[in-house]
């Protein structure tokens, strides 16, 4: 799948959830492997993954983690992009109920729009299904959309 032909509809469902702080289980095919969990926002994900490093970083290093720090700064990027990106989509969405424009602004709006959409899948408590008789748990995973070649509702479950 191409960035032109990603599921836009899986992007605009997740931009949802992170809007009203609700989630579903998800399951979602990608290259061969079947990978379900429950999706989260970019923020929480980076959040988890600097605790889990920070708790590594104190079994095997000394001091503070310097991994804690980063995914910290990525968290909160994360928050503030959802955060702006959700206020610039009300704005294009207000402008296009409230204009005359042609047709051609119109279109050109929405493509702006669309370049607000995720561009990744966030999962945690995650089951990797692939070719092994038993499917790999994972803490937490990221893929990209344009990747994703299949998707239902609902978590496998063992």
């Amino acid at each position: 799948m191409t960035e032109s032909t990603r599921d836009d509809w899986l992007a605009q469902f997740l931009l949802s959830m992170y809007a009203l702080q609700f989630s579903v289980s998800i399951t979602v095919t990608v290259g061969g492997l079947l990978i379900s969990g429950q999706p989260i926002t970019p923020a929480e994900f980076f959040g988890l993954a600097g605790e889990a490093l920070g708790e590594a970083w104190k079994r095997v290093g000394e001091g503070a983690s310097p991994w804690t720090e980063y995914f910290g700064k990525l968290r909160s990027q994360a928050q503030e992009q959802v955060q702006d990106s959700a206020a610039k989509r009300q704005a294009i969405a207000d402008e296009i109920a409230s204009s005359e424009n042609p047709p051609a602004v119109v279109e050109e709006t929405l493509a702006d729009a669309q370049r607000l959409l995720p561009t990744y899948l966030h999962l945690k408590n995650v089951l990797v299904y692939g070719a092994q008789p038993t499917p790999l748990r994972l803490p937490l995973w990221r893929g990209r959309l344009t990747e994703i070649t299949g998707w239902n509702f609902g978590q496998i479950t063992l």
